[in-house]
């Protein structure tokens, strides 16, 4: 009975939000913008394509910027206001849906932040609400753009009949080719190329987080050490269980190799984030090789981008530390997960210089993928300058994300 009497009283919600909202939408003002997260904070590069999207929007002439959301983000551009639909977004709550339905009725356009959860291969639910709000604001008269996302070559189906199903006035992006492709093949209909947001994330400002950082840097170049940063994804640690131990044993070669490490945790969703990971493997290590890394305690993106800038280079298990590292100019090693790597370094111009690694290989070989960094490292002058011949294009198409308005 309870369970009953709730649902006709967020039906009853739900019908009188709708008919406030509907009363409402003739103050509808074409200039304002909701920027729809991909998910609560804790992820840096989430943070990234927030902060880039706030930016780019200002830039573009919309004059009030909203972030559709009830938590503090760790961002470098705040939105105008907050508005809290999270509890809908992530749990489908009626209630939440309702309370927020009249406030989505100002806004003369919508914007989904797809990055790589568009296709449902994660969680299909948290899209299909997300693409819920997105209709309904232009079912009372507005616009909606997805930005540039990652699809995969086996999508949820439910989200991809959802995404066909979605009016044609709605622009949808791909952030690389390959995910381009696919998206035109498996959605049939025009998808529109563009890069990552985060290639736009410029450094604002410079902390003492960061200060402190780029000083041990110095102070670690003053003794001859190379520097590289170092980071880990809690997803390779859950499907290779040495991963942890295989990191301690590469750090101890790369140290070994007169190079230093900035740990550069990304993600803190988890209790075995970045944080605990890149942590844990370095406790591993002989206190004599400890005196050569150090922890970056970034708090937002462009903290991340003005460190990658000084490093020589960047061992990644996580696509946005790639992407901060080579928007300033410094190459990425990364292990891979999901089909969105091998886009990302087209576009740069880097597919055929073997800058990927394969978790797995990683775990049962540290010691040869310590070898191909050195390696790299003394192919880092021409690696930058394939990265610098190609990265204003790269950075035009992330200015894409904005080009219909």
């Amino acid at each position: 009975m309870q369970r009953h009497w709730k649902k006709a009283v967020s039906s009853t919600l739900l019908g009188a939000s709708r008919l406030v909202a509907t009363r409402r939408a003739k103050r509808r003002d074409s200039a304002s913008a909701l920027i729809i997260p991909p998910c609560p904070p804790g992820s840096l590069g989430d943070a990234a394509m927030v902060t880039s999207a706030i930016a780019g929007l200002q830039r573009h002439g919309m004059t009030r910027t909203d972030l559709l959301t009830a938590s503090r983000w760790p961002i470098d551009r705040k939105p105008d206001k907050s508005i809290d639909m999270e509890a809908f977004l992530d749990w489908r709550s009626r209630v939440s849906l309702a309370r927020g339905l009249p406030q989505l009725s100002r806004y003369g356009h919508a914007f989904l932040i797809g990055a790589d959860i568009l296709d449902g291969v994660y969680h299909p639910e948290p899209v299909l609400t997300r693409l819920a709000v997105l209709k309904e604001i232009v079912a009372g008269g507005g616009a909606a753009t997805i930005f540039g996302s990652s699809f995969s070559e086996t999508p949820n189906s439910t989200v991809v009949a959802e995404l066909r199903a979605l009016p044609q006035s709605i622009t949808i992006a791909a952030r690389e080719p390959l995910s381009h492709e696919r998206m035109e093949r498996l959605l049939k209909r025009p998808i529109k190329l563009v890069a990552d947001l985060a290639f736009l994330v410029e450094p604002v400002s410079t902390p003492e987080v960061v200060q402190k950082t780029l000083a041990w840097i110095d102070g670690r170049r003053a003794k001859g050490q190379q520097v590289i940063g170092f980071n880990l994804n809690a997803i390779h640690d859950e499907g290779n269980p040495g991963l942890i131990e295989a990191a301690t044993a590469y750090l101890s070669k790369i140290i070994d190799a007169d190079i230093a490490v900035v740990l550069v945790p990304h993600d803190t969703r988890t209790d075995r984030s970045d944080y605990f990971l890149v942590k844990a493997a370095a406790a591993g290590l002989s206190d004599l090789q400890r005196e050569s890394v150090y922890l970056l305690d970034a708090t937002t993106p462009s903290d991340v981008k003005s460190v990658m800038a000084a490093v020589d280079l960047l061992v990644t298990g996580r696509m946005h530390p790639a992407i901060l590292a080579m928007g300033a100019g410094t190459p990425a090693f990364s292990m891979v997960y999901q089909a969105k790597f091998e886009g990302l370094y087209r576009l740069l111009g880097l597919q055929d210089c073997d800058m990927l690694i394969d978790p797995a290989a990683f775990c049962k070989s540290p010691d040869q993928f310590a070898a191909r960094t050195l390696t790299i490292l003394e192919n880092g002058d021409a690696l930058r300058t394939i990265i610098r011949d190609n990265l204003g294009a790269v950075r035009a198409l992330a200015e894409g994300n904005f080009s219909h308005l």
